[in-house]
């Protein structure tokens, strides 16, 4: 285990992790205000939505990814106003995720889960276990 307090990732590990085979940001995620929800995390994004109900909330995502027909679904049935920036036609620099996925002075926000190449974001238990071989994709 990484305790990002006491061994912060380099903007360059970070872009390691954050990006595909492909070198596209993964996704979703959203920003909700200044806070990211990283992945597909009802429970975490009506937390911070809840909080700061004001809030801009903008959808990153790419089109035919399962996880980001999830968030968008959720986003409508909630009647939560969104904005969507798909990741393919509006890619994000790793500048840009980096000031997005970072929390000033105390690096990348948690949690996150690497297996092999794989990045699991946030606090997203089915896709885990997916990523894990626990259950059938």
């Amino acid at each position: 285990m990484r305790d990002v307090v006491q061994e912060p990732l380099s903007e360059e590990e970070f872009a390691k992790i954050i990006v595909d085979r492909d070198g596209h940001p993964r996704v979703p995620f959203s920003m909700v205000g200044k806070d990211a929800v990283l992945g597909f995390d009802p429970i975490r994004f009506r937390e911070y939505y809840d909080a700061s109900s004001n809030a801009p909330v903008i959808a990153h995502v790419r089109k035919g990814d399962v996880s980001s027909d999830q968030l968008l679904t959720y986003l409508r049935a909630e009647g939560i106003p969104h904005a969507v920036r798909d990741v393919d036609e509006d890619p994000l620099s790793i500048e840009e995720l980096w000031h997005l996925l970072t929390i000033p002075g105390r690096n990348v926000k948690t949690p996150y889960t690497v297996v092999g190449d794989e990045l699991v974001l946030g606090y997203d238990i089915p896709k885990l276990e997916r990523v894990l071989g626990l259950v059938n994709a």
